[in-house]
């Protein structure tokens, strides 16, 4: 049955709600025209001269992106006979989607740009930022510009040698980043001989994934102190920690300490992907 005009309106609701779960809690850059274009070729079963497992294997993970979408979209088929009646119909929906994706990304930054700063000094030493940085700062004291940030920063497998002379580090500008490295603020504790404890779990990486997955009034307080019926994680029934979120929290706080004023998904000294 054919949508009528304020259906038709309504209908990306559900499609944008999962457009921007996907970026907190999937690929952090999904291209969403991609994969209704992927996806549509394979329930067509038209695989542009490839064998059907050619092309499953070529994209196995936008396939997989696609069939998450229609099993958690109740109304997936009768949107897609919608959408597919027209090309800028699935066009449309193509934008409203990698918008929705954007706008997930945005608000997360901009809510963590200065939480973050609280969060960061009830970490450290002395629990606080010295020298501080306003919270209306245009991010020009952050990153490796200010010494307790540049430690978190820095590659984990440098880290001592940064402790060792970190003025004469931050002088020079000699430290050598890479976006292959992995940054000192994963670990509260790191050991070069078991480089997996502890990795991913500190502390700070915790208040920032409970300031986006179960609100920011959490991330400051002890577990099972805080009850939030509209967080992202109960919104969308997320019962424990995954691999893409811990991901996407590792990006977000970086971005949030450094430099940067523009996202960008690779800035010579990180990729997002």
């Amino acid at each position: 049955m054919p949508h009528s005009p304020i259906e038709a309106i309504n209908i990306f609701e559900y499609w944008s709600r999962f457009a921007a779960w996907k970026t907190r809690n999937g690929n952090i850059d999904t291209d969403w025209a991609d994969v209704l274009d992927k996806g549509i070729m394979w329930d067509s079963t038209s695989y542009r001269g490839q064998s059907r497992r050619e092309f499953r294997d070529e994209n196995r993970s936008i396939l997989e992106v696609y069939m998450e979408m229609k099993k958690k979209i109740l109304s997936f088929e009768e949107d897609m006979e919608f959408f597919t009646s027209s090309a800028d119909r699935l066009d449309n929906l193509a934008k409203v989607m990698n918008n929705a994706t954007g706008a997930a990304r945005s608000n997360d930054i901009s809510s963590l740009k200065r939480a973050v700063l609280g969060y960061t000094a009830a970490c450290i030493p002395n629990q606080r930022l010295d020298p501080p940085i306003p919270n209306n700062d245009l991010k020009s004291g952050r990153g490796f510009a200010h010494i307790q940030l540049a430690r978190l920063l820095c590659p984990v497998k440098n880290r001592d040698a940064f402790d060792d002379d970190p003025e004469g580090k931050m002088a020079s500008g000699s430290a050598k980043v890479s976006w292959r490295d992995l940054p000192n603020f994963c670990w509260d504790e790191y050991d070069p001989e078991h480089i997996i404890s502890g990795m991913f779990k500190s502390n700070i990486l915790v208040k920032t994934f409970k300031h986006i997955f179960t609100s920011p009034s959490s991330a400051m307080k002890e577990p099972g102190l805080t009850r939030t019926k509209s967080s992202q994680a109960k919104r969308n029934k997320m019962k424990s920690v995954t691999p893409p979120s811990i991901a996407y929290t590792c990006v977000q706080y970086r971005f949030a300490i450094s430099e940067s004023l523009d996202w960008r998904q690779d800035d010579r000294l990180f990729k997002t992907d």
